[in-house]
């Protein structure tokens, strides 16, 4: 079995996800954001690989790209 972190990796200049390696500027944001990555269902954006937790905010964000 693979095991599953249960805290972000962290540097002192940056946060930044060890899974996605996106980075955010405060440990906050960066906890949020982690939180996701250990919830089930979540929904990816086919055109960039942006995640979301609901099919709604996928919805909201695939406008990024369709300009509506």
């Amino acid at each position: 079995p693979v095991a599953v972190a249960t805290q972000p990796e962290t540097s002192t200049s940056e946060h930044r996800c060890r899974i996605c390696q996106r980075s955010f500027p405060g440990q906050q944001d960066l906890l949020v954001h982690f939180q996701g990555h250990r919830q089930g269902n979540q929904y990816r954006c086919d055109r960039c690989g942006h995640l979301t937790r609901t099919a709604n905010k996928l919805v909201e964000h695939v406008r990024v790209h369709t300009g509506e």
